[in-house]
């Protein structure tokens, strides 16, 4: 009963949520950020993203924007104006130097694997795009936004991993196996500010927070400069 409503209030998709608060004024930083001018379209590559997250959240209708999903898994698109195709944002080879206006992420670098790999992510970022905004929890926010738990991020992989094996948590449900316990606690490797510097230097960065504290951090560059 409380992982269902903690799931409940964590999701995205559920109007007037906390989660879906977040969502809307992340976008919303986000459109006045790039303010589009006039009939110019925006080409955005969003990396882990879904149609949903656009057309859901009260995005202006005189926007013009072209976006392309990519995703390693198959998304089906069902509005306009959206196209997809399947990549892993460590390796963006199908894009040229600079040939994306704006490359869009929310919640996903933390997904992408060790330090190394997020080292890959934030490099092809850089290196596609014109712009970027990227979006991630924050490592210091005690509550963990996937299992959510308080502290469980803190643990030694192996202590998360005997947690994972004895208890659903958040969107995850218990392992049968060690192995898959340990592939689990290792999918998450949450970011601290210091470590997001180093991956995006120069980045603006803006601080998310939820009673006072530093929830996540969205990090964005060039925009409103001439």
């Amino acid at each position: 009963m409380i992982r269902k409503k903690l799931q409940s209030a964590a999701r995205g998709d559920v109007k007037g949520n906390y989660a879906n608060k977040f969502r809307q004024n992340r976008i919303n930083i986000f459109l006045d950020l790039i303010k589009p001018e006039g009939n110019t379209a925006i080409n955005i590559l969003d990396i882990g993203g879904t149609d949903y997250h656009w057309t859901n959240l009260n995005i202006n209708n005189g926007f013009k924007l072209n976006i392309t999903l990519l995703n390693k898994s198959e998304v089906r698109v069902k509005n306009p104006g959206f196209e997809y195709v399947r990549g892993d944002g460590r390796d963006l080879s199908l894009f040229d130097d600079n040939s994306i206006d704006i490359v869009y992420s929310n919640s996903v670098i933390e997904h992408v694997g060790e330090f190394e790999d997020q080292k890959k992510f934030a490099g092809e970022v850089r290196r596609v795009s014109k712009r970027y905004f990227i979006q991630t929890p924050n490592y210091y926010f005690p509550f963990e936004p996937h299992f959510l738990m308080f502290g469980i991020h803190y643990l030694p992989v192996k202590y998360r991993a005997f947690l994972i094996r004895h208890l659903s948590m958040g969107w995850y449900e218990k392992k049968q196996n060690y192995s898959d316990s340990i592939k689990s606690a290792e999918s998450i490797r949450l970011l601290k500010r210091k470590e997001l510097e180093h991956l995006f230097p120069g980045a603006e960065i803006i601080c998310e927070r939820f009673y006072g504290l530093t929830k996540s951090f969205m990090l964005h560059n060039g925009f409103n400069k001439k």
